[in-house]
């Protein structure tokens, strides 16, 4: 009987795919996780750094311009205390 090395064991390739199997969903994760992590990194840069370097994620310092802007003076002309007031009225509504 040839000995067929121990790559050949059953448990061996098991393992091996297990590996392999895993490396792959964590770059597929990655992948899926990473635009979410880069939208909330760019929310907290202030206007201009937007745009001078886009691909930077580590923050010099924390801007709320954006979330300020939001709040005070709304979206598409309406506040966003009136949207959030609107969504509690619907979601208790159909809960109904």
């Amino acid at each position: 009987m040839k000995d067929k090395g121990n790559f050949a064991h059953p448990k061996i390739m098991e393992n091996i795919f297990l590996v392999l199997k895993t490396i792959i969903i964590y770059l597929i994760a990655f992948t899926m996780l990473f635009p979410f992590f880069w939208m909330l990194v760019g929310s907290f840069k202030s206007g201009p750094r937007v745009f001078d370097n886009p691909f930077r994620i580590v923050l010099n310092e924390l801007s709320f311009e954006g979330y300020e802007y939001v709040i005070k003076r709304g979206v598409f002309g309406v506040s966003f205390i009136t949207l959030y007031l609107n969504s509690i009225k619907v979601t208790a509504i159909v809960m109904l």
